[in-house]
């Protein structure tokens, strides 16, 4: 992915995070904010939401177990 590419599909995901914030709870709205943060960390929205929602099935396991 280039510089711009990734610049623009942060900017995206931001936009997305702030967006879905104005619908939840202060805890998910913190939740929202940490994975924010790693998008900026990070430079790359796509790696991070597959690394949130691998974390989310193995919870999801976990608990049915």
């Amino acid at each position: 992915m280039t510089t711009a590419t990734q610049s623009a599909a942060v900017a995206r995901a931001l936009a997305d995070i702030e967006y879905a914030k104005q619908n939840c709870d202060s805890a998910v709205g913190e939740c929202l904010d940490a994975v924010g943060d790693r998008i900026k960390e990070t430079g790359d929205p796509d790696a991070v939401f597959d690394w949130i929602l691998q974390i989310i099935a193995r919870e999801r396991c976990e608990a049915k177990a």
